[in-house]
């Protein structure tokens, strides 16, 4: 059966776009938009972290919004070439999969990134949009109950892979299950400081460098 799966998903085509994928994936919009915008690096500032939160914390509303709209199209973009090239839903999540995984280890920043949240957002809408809504809902409930960006943006991810059990063939869970450990673990620092007590709410002073 993987075989066949393989067979099915690792054409040329396939080979080139999730190529792509990564590569977009790798390019960090947190990094380039506040150089341009004049800000300081988020690798340098903050909690370190290349990603929108960072940005708001160091450069405001705007920068941080067109870092998220960013690095959702990441997501979205092969997707949608993706879908124009007819790929099965497998191939479709490993597309997504690579986006997602040079987000998180991109090859121009020594293969490291940040969180793949807001990529997998874009993905997630793109492989079902079912899986979309079902990460939303439950990220702004547990945002709504805890306050906690990270907890939220775990659970959402925990929730649409739950949800693909019942939308997507096997082999396209395995790729959400794994794509959800990888956010997961890129969030441990979170994890240590929640179950320490020491991770900043929203809208809270900071005790520590959040996510």
């Amino acid at each position: 059966m993987l075989l066949n799966w393989l067979s099915e998903s690792f054409s040329t085509s396939n080979y080139i776009l999730f190529l792509s994928a990564y590569l977009l994936g790798s390019v960090n919009f947190a990094i380039c938009i506040c150089v341009l915008m004049g800000h300081p690096s988020p690798r340098t500032e903050g909690s370190f972290n290349p990603g929108a939160t960072n940005v708001l914390r160091i450069a405001g509303k705007v920068p941080a919004i067109l870092t998220l709209l960013g690095d959702i199209a990441k997501g979205i973009v092969p997707l949608i070439i993706a879908h124009v090239l007819h790929f099965s839903p497998f191939a479709l999540a490993l597309t997504g999969f690579f986006a997602i995984f040079g987000h998180m280890f991109s090859i121009f920043l020594g293969f490291k990134g940040g969180k793949g949240v807001a990529t997998s957002i874009g993905v997630l809408f793109l492989i079902d949009y079912r899986l979309g809504l079902a990460f939303l809902a439950m990220f702004f409930l547990s945002l709504a109950i805890w306050r906690f960006v990270s907890l939220s943006a775990m659970l959402g991810m925990i929730f649409a892979c739950v949800a693909s059990y019942f939308i997507l063939p096997f082999q396209a869970l395995i790729c959400l299950a794994l794509i959800s450990l990888l956010v997961i673990i890129k969030h441990h620092k979170n994890i240590a400081r929640l179950l320490q007590g020491q991770e900043s709410k929203l809208g809270a002073k900071k005790k520590s460098p959040a996510s």
